[in-house]
């Protein structure tokens, strides 16, 4: 009896283990083989694999603070700091790189959970945030794959969560100045995560200290220690921001053991366009990203699916309600989280304003707000639990976004029926390629392979050869790009180790090959006296046929 007491008592506790046992097996399944491989992720797997073989970027940089990537457009590098030593230790495969951000991604959604349902008479409330952030179709979306952007959110909702634990810890002892440095740390390296969060992040630490003074949250030694912290941990990239953005440096620099990149492709094709006015160019935007938001899609397929979006507009709104209903049973703890969680969304309304909207630009909003509907919900059913005759139908409403996320999982992302979609059936195939490299490497070593587009497609070729040096990779790059050895973020554009680009092909000999997709122009190319076909394949989830010259 007394075990079934018990049990009832922490039948939320049983619930948040459920869920999340259930969320972490389709967060991981296939993880290493859908999505397919986006260009951006690629480039970074290249950059990963240099710094683990060579300890540079592919561009022969020490100890960078940024990328400069292949075209020059540069990467942020906090996400490599996490997973290069993981890939040291286990070897890169595609699943390798992308379980750590998989895991932080749901530790920090666990953690935001575990630290409401200690703080929370009613336990209610962790379940509602949990089932909130866990559904969203953004969350199960960016989660899975790296885009070097979208590790920045999981440090900033890190360093809020370390905050709000220092501000609550009741030792008042040296746990409370741990937590404080973690949160100060975490907040520092979140700058190195995403190139927007040298917006948002002073913003946020300047109204996150103002609350702090007005509440007395934390005694002034601390909070100063805490701002110490952060600026300190921010100093390189601060030096690299003035240089890049003021000096416009256009070669590569030091600072202390850091090596600077130069940007040869400046991010303010990132940045609203203010050419017709201000005020024109900030409306604008805002329109932009809130129909965006509200149609479920930024028309971006790497980013969202319509109308699934970030979240379920039935759930947004009744959470948006359910803010304004006030909640007797929220402790004072529960009431600091949803304190600290708005300030992390308002923080983002003037980066909304110069930032282009979509839902990656926009990423460091999604957390908070996400959290707060988690709040909203609460609200909501703590209301309907005391008005309805029957209590218990008032938790139908926590199955809304389970059966949203379940169609999205099952449907518009594994296709679990049998559809293809941009998620299981497009983008680059590590696999694939590895095949086609295999055969070019075994059976015709002598040989070019001539493709459509190669200077988008060679970052996945380089991925399933031995790891070169940034030095052999400038050769690797060719003639064309010879003079240009000591420059940041040249890509190659037509020629790559046995890789030529399809616009070469008068230049194909005799046992040379070309890959042509099938249904493309460059197809007729099969019916050439010239050339016979070899054999039909896959390239990247989509038919090709592999023809060489007679």
């Amino acid at each position: 009896m007394k075990y079934l007491k018990k049990m009832g008592e922490n039948r939320y506790l049983l619930i948040i283990l459920a869920i999340s046992i259930v969320f972490l097996g389709f967060f991981l399944y296939k993880i290493g083989s859908i999505p397919g491989l986006f260009i951006d992720e690629t480039n970074y797997m290249n950059e990963v694999i240099s710094e683990t073989k060579f300890s540079t970027d592919i561009n022969g940089l020490h100890d960078p603070v940024y990328f400069g990537s292949v075209w020059g457009q540069g990467q942020s590098v906090l996400y490599s700091w996490i997973v290069l030593p993981v890939v040291k230790l286990f070897g890169f495969t595609t699943t390798i790189f992308r379980l750590p951000m998989a895991i932080l991604t749901f530790v920090t959604i666990l953690s935001f959970s575990i630290v409401l349902y200690t703080s929370q008479k009613d336990k209610l409330l962790a379940v509602c945030v949990l089932i909130t952030m866990l559904t969203s179709p953004w969350i199960f979306i960016s989660g899975r794959w790296v885009l070097d952007a979208n590790i920045a959110p999981v440090f900033v909702a890190l360093s809020l969560i370390t905050l709000f634990l220092a501000i609550n810890d009741n030792q008042k002892n040296i746990s409370l100045l741990v937590w404080i440095v973690v949160s100060g740390i975490l907040l520092g390296l979140s700058a190195y995560g995403y190139i927007a969060a040298w917006i948002y992040l002073p913003i946020l630490v300047m109204l996150l200290t103002g609350m702090i003074l007005i509440k007395r949250w934390l005694p002034i030694k601390l909070l100063v220690t805490w701002l110490i912290i952060i600026l300190i941990m921010a100093i390189p990239l601060i030096v690299f921001a003035y240089r890049v953005n003021v000096q416009h440096i256009n070669h590569i620099s030091k600072f202390l053991f850091f090596e600077y990149p130069y940007l040869r492709a400046n991010r303010t094709s990132s940045l609203v366009d203010m050419s017709n006015g201000v005020i024109t160019g900030i409306k604008q935007n805002m329109l932009i990203g809130a129909q965006q938001f509200f149609l479920g899609t930024d028309n971006l397929t790497q980013n969202s699916v319509a109308p699934f979006g970030v979240i379920s507009i039935p759930t947004l709104l009744l959470g948006f309600f359910g803010f304004f209903i006030r909640t007797p049973n929220l402790s004072k703890k529960a009431k600091i989280m949803r304190t600290i969680s708005l300030i992390g969304l308002v923080s983002f309304i003037p980066c909304m304003m110069v930032i282009k909207a979509n839902y990656n630009h926009w990423n460091l909003l999604w957390m908070p707000m996400l959290a707060l509907v988690g709040f909203g919900l609460f609200s909501v059913i703590s209301a309907l639990k005391v008005r309805l005759r029957n209590p218990m139908l008032s938790y139908v409403i926590l199955f809304l976004p389970i059966a949203f996320l379940t169609v999205f999982v099952g449907k518009a992302y594994f296709g679990f029926d049998g559809s293809k979609n941009f998620f299981n059936n497009f983008n680059g195939s590590y696999e694939e390629t590895r095949e086609i490299d295999s055969m070019m490497s075994k059976k015709y070593p002598k040989s070019r392979l001539y493709m459509t587009d190669m200077s988008s497609n060679f970052a996945v070729f380089r991925l399933v050869r031995n790891p070169i040096s940034s030095t052999e990779y400038v050769v690797e790059k060719g003639p064309e790009l010879e003079s240009k050895r000591n420059e940041v973020g040249i890509g190659p554009e037509t020629q790559y180790d046995y890789l030529r680009d399809y616009s070469r092909i008068a230049e194909a000999k005799s046992g040379d090959i070309a890959m042509v997709f099938v249904g493309d122009e460059n197809y007729n190319l099969t019916k050439d006296k010239h050339w016979h076909v070899l054999k039909k394949d896959k390239f990247n989830h989509h038919d090709v046929c592999l023809v060489q010259k007679v």
